[in-house]
């Protein structure tokens, strides 16, 4: 038997002529591996002072791109909303619906029933899009690829509809999202067979588009009590004004009313949990709510939003919860309806308008006590978390304080 050994000459190699052990030479490869990653770690806790560049770290590790070329990639996704808000309320009915594509390459994927090339032409001048497919994120544009599909966003949501109303008629509990990606509407349920049975025994039919995934778990709220950072029952949100000049921190809707912070009562104000709604807000005397939010230990200033219609498919996005900290994901679907948290949340029935993000990792992106914590992109504010399913996250986007609370965002 050959035991491995300094001083073994069967163990070494030579190097630049001179004999040099196996065991030494893995001693230096320990040292260089534990060099880089120290380096690693280095960099992101330097990036941490500068949300942008700590959002290009993350994420230029995650899809295999340079900090440089990840930075570029993030600042022209803020660009996409406005074509898909174009092409939504122009070419409706054809258009069925877009998403950004991170590897191999960084484009867009739009989707039409037809002439789709057509409608893009006529929306290039709305931002830095191009047709030319050799086109790259260096310079300064987004490369369009167009794909013909079968089905309009407006058949697929109407297609989500009527599956989320023939679940309300056999009180099945559901989840249900568009999505996009795949050019279909999704009912999820915890067992296909009960839906399908109850189905043949009431004579309904499957909607055309739509699509019946069976899931281990439906979404639920993330509202237990852990300790940590937040508030007592979940995480605090926005700061926000309401439309009297009070101002207040927002949470989920969905969490308890009786809230405290710091040792203070939170006095609850109002709240709206079902619908399109999932947010609540709070007073916070003597604390006085302002323009900023945490960011895995950072301080941030809120510097603007972006509300759901803006908000595209595969977007990076990240988020802060007492309970996970700050974790980030993708953009999954813009029409994820969470279903009915029940009764003892106080909540009824959610519709299909929240955001679905999965996690970038095989981590959770979101867990129980997160709700209510901010989702956002550097310093723009996106929503409140509202669900966890699976390693997914869903959160109300940040329109939902104005529409459901008559609240404005705090920003600097």
């Amino acid at each position: 038997m050959i035991v491995a050994s300094a001083d073994n000459p069967a163990d070494s190699m030579k190097v630049g002529g001179s004999q040099v052990s196996n065991f030494k030479i893995q001693l230096i490869q320990r040292f260089m591996l534990s060099m880089t990653l120290l380096a690693a770690g280095s960099s992101l806790a330097a990036a941490a002072d500068d949300p942008a560049a700590m959002a290009s770290e993350m994420y230029s590790r995650n899809v295999g791109v340079s900090a440089e070329e990840a930075s570029v990639r993030l600042k022209l996704q803020d660009e996409v909303g406005q074509l898909q808000v174009a092409l939504s309320n122009q070419e409706w009915e054809t258009f069925g619906g877009l998403y950004l594509q991170h590897t191999p390459d960084f484009r867009i994927i739009a989707q039409f029933t037809k002439d789709g090339e057509a409608a893009v032409q006529r929306h290039l001048h709305v931002g830095p899009y191009t047709l030319n497919q050799t086109a790259v994120a260096r310079d300064g544009l987004i490369p369009i690829e167009v794909r013909t599909v079968g089905a309009t966003l407006a058949q697929l949501a109407n297609a989500q509809e009527q599956g989320e109303r023939i679940a309300r008629e056999l009180n099945i509990p559901f989840n249900a999202a568009t999505n996009v990606i795949e050019n279909r509407a999704e009912l999820w349920v915890s067992s296909k067979a009960e839906l399908l049975t109850k189905m043949m025994g009431s004579q309904l039919g499957m909607p055309e588009n739509l699509v019946v995934v069976e899931v281990d778990q439906l979404a639920q709220p993330a509202a237990e009590i852990y300790g940590g950072l937040g508030i007592s029952g979940c995480t605090s949100g926005w700061s926000a004004q309401h439309s009297t000049g009070t101002r207040g921190i927002v949470t989920a809707g969905h969490c308890g009313n009786s809230q405290s912070w710091a040792g203070t009562a939170l006095t609850y104000k109002s709240g709206v949990c079902g619908g399109n709604c999932d947010v609540q807000w709070h007073t916070a005397s003597p604390h006085t709510p302002a323009a900023k939010f945490n960011a895995n230990g950072a301080v941030r200033g809120v510097t603007g939003s972006k509300p759901r219609s803006q908000q595209t498919i595969n977007s990076y996005v990240c988020k802060q919860g007492k309970t996970t900290g700050y974790r980030c994901g993708y953009i999954d679907s813009t029409t994820f309806n969470p279903g009915n948290y029940g009764s003892g949340y106080g909540c009824t029935a959610m519709n299909g308008v929240f955001v679905l993000a999965r996690s970038e990792s095989s981590n959770p992106i979101v867990q129980p006590g997160d709700s209510g914590g901010p989702f956002f992109n550097a310093y723009t504010a996106y929503g409140v978390v509202s669900c966890l399913t699976g390693t997914s996250g869903c959160y109300n986007a940040i329109d939902a304080i104005s529409s459901c609370l008559s609240m404005g965002l705090l920003v600097q």
